[in-house]
């Protein structure tokens, strides 16, 4: 009987929410054909590309998740790099 109220107050345990954990934000998901736009090639790189812009509503994310698509001709022009990017 001991053991039983023991492994039954061990199991309640890990229902309570931990103290030590900080509050994580909801993830968000998007998907390509949700942010995907047609641009000229940027930095005046010249062409025709699809942009995909990620997580521009996300507050606070401090950098930049980007995709491009360059079709056939288009370029990135040279530019200074002023901010952490993934590309």
């Amino acid at each position: 009987m001991l053991r039983m109220a023991i492994a039954g107050s061990a199991c309640l345990c890990l229902l309570l929410p931990s103290r030590g954990v900080p509050f994580q934000a909801p993830s968000l998901i998007e998907h390509d054909s949700a942010v995907a736009r047609p641009e000229p090639g940027p930095h005046n790189g010249g062409g025709q590309t699809t942009a995909y812009s990620f997580f521009t509503r996300a507050p606070n994310l401090g950098l930049v998740f980007r995709k491009r698509a360059l079709h056939h001709g288009a370029a990135i022009g040279y530019h200074r790099q002023e901010e952490d990017e993934i590309y």
